[in-house]
């Protein structure tokens, strides 16, 4: 299976995440990704349990922005913050 842009973005991002363990990380989504289960897929197919992170848009938790009726768009830019303290 091919990956997808955002696929291929948040592997790369992933990398940092694992090596710095502090950094948030901004990953752009390319058009084809705009559904917030997927998203959640491709985020959890990278971070394993034993690094907790939360996905943010506009510095704004998207789980809640998409629980109150907001839309991702295919410019938005999600940061993707690992919840570890130290590093």
């Amino acid at each position: 299976m091919l990956q997808t842009d955002f696929e291929l973005s948040f592997a790369g991002a992933f990398r940092m995440i694992t090596k710095k363990r502090s950094t948030a990380v901004s990953i752009p989504l390319s058009g084809d990704v705009r559904d917030y289960e997927r998203i959640c897929n491709v985020v959890s197919g990278y971070v394993t349990d034993s690094i907790p992170y939360i996905i943010l848009r506009d510095g704004q938790n998207l789980e809640e922005l998409i629980k109150s009726g907001e839309r991702i768009r295919s410019n938005d830019s999600l940061t993707v913050v690992p919840l570890i303290l130290g590093g």
